[in-house]
């Protein structure tokens, strides 16, 4: 290799940029590496939903109107032709199981206890001490970790639990010892506790162990769910012990008027039919789908909100119509609202995945624009290095064809001294 060469060598070496000043991190990697990860992500972000058809829009509207129709012959409690009519055959067929020890000081019905018709279930708590109030209240959500996925915890209303654990003792310890213990919210408006041994005619009452006290306890409500007014639902009684005695009537005519644990139970029924067949209608059409989980589960949701709503707006106006609140459908209600709130925030976190992968590209676009920066810069740096190169080149050319001149001028300049003097 020439002298030559080498030098062109050495010298396109020298413009060559250094590795490093084309390097740059992001978040502690490199970029290549930062675009590869970052486009991984982006893919595994999904803010689509399914689209509706005329079969959803079927069966939505089909589960509507199998669920109004249970709802007026299953829990309305003043519809003639309803399960939850007291005065239905139904309630008349379950009367014959209402039977419980006598004299219970559960049943204390002197002053204050409204009679003999089952409307001192509603004044007592006693009465309503079912862990069925934390199971049904209590239980809000599912508790989920960081990442969103659901860990099978229930969150619990610790004030309703505690209601339930002293009002089910309370009520234990009366059966043991043979004693009514409550209270009752007086027209003079102070609270007036009640300790009585003996029922209203005078008889006293009995007394248990602890143990057979838990027995009679349970059978004594399991009897009374079955009459004709059966028991208050769950956190009854902390309205008929209000210190407002409009709040307390009101309570009072919702329990008489038919609002009761087993009509609660059974307005439950067209609302647990509708979900078990809008479930079976959505896992048979989707199981094979290529829909995530998620994306099914939105999708359910929101066939089931229009379900339920469409009955929850039927029920709401029957009862601003009929300007009796009992009918209200206290199930389907909690239910529609709940799956308002699902919806809504599924809806929500659909909008943020959307916007997170929208920011995620906007980093990508600024990472790819600055190496697109870098490229150039090297680019433009190489370029004017070349052009002075070739400068370098040009004058070099130049210097050596003017040294070359002097050359031969310097041996003309000699020939013709030499070819003088030979003359």
């Amino acid at each position: 290799m020439s002298a030559s060469t080498d030098n062109l060598l050495l010298r396109l070496e020298d413009i060559k940029p250094y590795d490093g000043d084309l390097m740059f991190e992001v978040d502690g990697i490199s970029a290549d590496d930062y675009i590869k990860k970052i486009t991984e992500e982006m893919n595994q972000i999904n803010f689509d939903s399914i689209p509706f058809d005329k079969w959803d829009y079927i069966i939505a509207f089909s589960l509507a109107l199998i669920e109004v129709a249970g709802d007026f012959f299953i829990g309305d409690p003043q519809f003639k032709h309803s399960l939850a009519n007291k005065n239905g055959p139904f309630v008349k067929w379950m009367e014959q199981f209402h039977k419980h020890s006598p004299n219970s000081p559960l049943d204390w019905q002197g002053p204050g206890m409204l009679g003999s018709k089952g409307e001192h279930r509603a004044m007592t708590f006693g009465h309503d001490s079912l862990p069925i109030a934390r199971l049904l209240y209590g239980a809000k959500v599912n508790e989920e970790d960081s990442s969103g996925a659901k860990t099978g915890k229930k969150i619990y209303n610790g004030t309703l639990l505690l209601k339930d654990i002293l009002s089910a003792g309370l009520a234990i310890y009366s059966v043991s010892s043979g004693k009514f213990i409550d209270c009752i919210f007086t027209k003079e408006g102070t609270y007036q506790w009640i300790v009585a041994t003996s029922n209203q005619y005078g008889k006293p009452y009995d007394s248990c162990n602890v143990f057979v006290a838990v027995f009679k306890y349970m059978a004594h409500l399991l009897a009374d769910f079955c009459s004709s007014a059966s028991l208050p639902i769950p956190g009854f009684s902390l309205l008929t012990h209000w210190p407002d005695r409009d709040v307390e009537a009101f309570a009072l005519k919702l329990y008489k008027d038919g609002m009761n644990l087993r009509t609660m139970l059974l307005q439950g029924i067209p609302v647990a039919f509708t979900e078990i067949l809008m479930r079976l209608y959505v896992y048979f059409r989707y199981k094979e789908s290529k829909y995530t989980e998620a994306q099914i589960d939105h999708k359910r949701n929101k066939l089931l909100l229009i379900s339920h709503g469409i009955t929850a707006a039927v029920n709401i106006g029957k009862v601003i119509i009929t300007k009796n609140p009992a009918r209200l459908n206290l199930i389907l209600i909690a239910r529609t609202f709940y799956l308002v709130w699902k919806v809504v925030s599924e809806e929500m976190d659909l909008t943020n995945r959307a916007l997170t992968k929208l920011e995620m590209g906007v980093v990508k676009n600024r990472v790819e624009a600055m190496q697109t920066l870098i490229l150039l810069d090297k680019a433009m740096y190489q370029t004017s290095q070349y052009d002075l190169l070739i400068q370098n080149l040009r004058d070099d050319v130049h210097r050596i064809q003017a040294e070359g001149d002097e050359d031969l001028r310097k041996f003309d300049n000699n020939f013709n001294d030499i070819f003088s003097k030979m003359q």
